[in-house]
């Protein structure tokens, strides 16, 4: 028979073999199931934070997008107010060239009138005076033919160099007579329906109120 014999080590460490401890299913669940709950919290958070920061932009955007618009329609009524302004500006500038323009334009028309009168008024005073005399006699013998009663005076010159025109007045029964007063080429017929003014001064004021009716006012000669 053989006997082993076991040595004793006092104080000498032991060193026991443990198993290995098997964990508890309801713990594991309970423990994944906070963790879950936790991860869900964290997503959660997460969401709302990135939705805060998302309004603050939109919020923020909004306050820009209104500021500009403000800004612009700020600009936009200055800007009209300056149109207004300018454009009020431009009126009475033009109101004032007008003005002037109508004043000049009235002055040089007064003017060119004033002128144009004159000229009409001596050149028709110069055909007056260059009418022929044996002409007017003509065209009054012809308006007085087959009157009655009719007496002509003449200027005493024109009586002693147109003895014809006197003989051809006597011819119609005509009364003629000399006058010292009246001027060369000068005549007047006195007529049963009125009298004939054949003197130049009596033309010359038929053309001063033709032309006081076309120029609208007397002017002086």
């Amino acid at each position: 028979m053989i006997i082993k014999k076991r040595q004793l080590f006092i104080d000498s460490p032991c060193v026991l073999s443990q198993a290995k401890t098997v964990q508890d299913p309801a713990e594991f669940l309970k423990k994944a199931e906070q963790e879950l709950n936790n991860a869900h919290r964290q997503a959660e958070q997460i969401i709302n934070d990135a939705q805060t920061h998302a309004q603050k932009i939109v919020e923020n955007a909004k306050k820009e997008a209104q500021s500009i618009l403000e800004n612009a329609k700020k600009e936009a009524l200055t800007v009209q107010n300056q149109i207004k302004i300018t454009s009020q500006i431009l009126n009475k500038i033009a109101e004032e060239f007008q003005k002037q323009l109508r004043s000049k334009v009235s002055d040089i028309s007064h003017q060119l009138t004033d002128v144009l009168y004159i000229l009409v008024k001596k050149i028709t005073y110069k055909e007056i005076d260059r009418v022929n005399y044996q002409e007017k006699i003509q065209n009054i013998l012809n308006r007085i033919v087959g009157m009655s009663n009719i007496r002509v005076t003449m200027n005493a010159n024109d009586f002693e160099d147109f003895p014809q025109l006197v003989e051809q007045f006597k011819s119609i029964g005509a009364e003629v007579v000399k006058s010292a007063t009246l001027k060369r080429g000068d005549i007047i017929v006195d007529t049963e329906i009125g009298l004939i003014d054949g003197t130049n001064q009596y033309a010359i004021e038929i053309v001063d109120q033709i032309l006081e009716e076309v120029f609208g006012h007397e002017r002086s000669s």
